[in-house]
């Protein structure tokens, strides 16, 4: 099966666009969170957050349940 770019709102913090990153690229997401806070200080700040915001537009949402859902009938 394809792999597909999706924002991850199980495990988010903003939007989940960098944990949403990290299941694709199987990594923790903290390792692109700290990367983008190194980021976001190196470049001033505004560029990072217009590129974040940016990816919350286009990255769609995950729409798979949860792989602890349950289904009752």
């Amino acid at each position: 099966m394809k792999k597909k770019l999706t924002r991850n709102t199980q495990n988010q913090i903003i939007a989940g666009v960098f944990s949403g990153l990290a299941d694709y690229t199987n990594q923790d997401a903290t390792l692109y969170r700290v990367l983008a806070v190194v980021g976001l200080i190196l470049t001033g700040f505004f560029p990072g957050v217009v590129l974040y915001v940016v990816a919350w537009v286009m990255i769609p949402v995950d729409t798979r349940p949860p792989a602890d859902y349950e289904v009752f009938e």
